[in-house]
């Protein structure tokens, strides 16, 4: 019986370890890794995201630069819409002269020929 009371004792005062410790250095590196990641995800995403916006920059720069052909444009075609009709305006006073210049010469012809038929 003392035997087995000493035996009882001794499993009574064991230490019971369910996992072995983890040496320190094995936390530190597995942190280091962990940020070493997050700071490589962080890059990653900023070059991702640099690479997404500068298409989109220039698109915004394109569109003022549309806008302000699209407003050229417009100014051309206005002046074009005035320039034809200046244009058929100078080509209906030149009809207008040609008619009077071919009056005129009927006149003149009548008067010639009154005047060389004249005794």
């Amino acid at each position: 019986m003392l035997r087995s009371r000493h035996a009882t004792q001794r499993l009574t005062q064991v230490d019971l370890v369910l996992a072995p410790r983890r040496a320190t250095g094995d936390r530190v590196l597995r942190a280091g890794l962990g940020l070493m990641a997050l700071v490589l995800g962080a890059a990653a995403s900023h070059l991702h995201w640099r690479g997404q916006l500068l298409p989109l920059e220039e698109r915004v720069a394109a569109t003022q630069d549309h806008t302000q052909l699209r407003q050229q444009l417009e100014q051309s075609r206005s002046t074009l819409r005035v320039s034809e009709a200046r244009g058929l305006e100078l080509e209906r006073q030149v009809e207008s002269l040609i008619g009077e210049l071919r009056e005129a010469q009927g006149e003149l012809s009548f008067f010639r020929k009154g005047r060389s038929k004249a005794p």
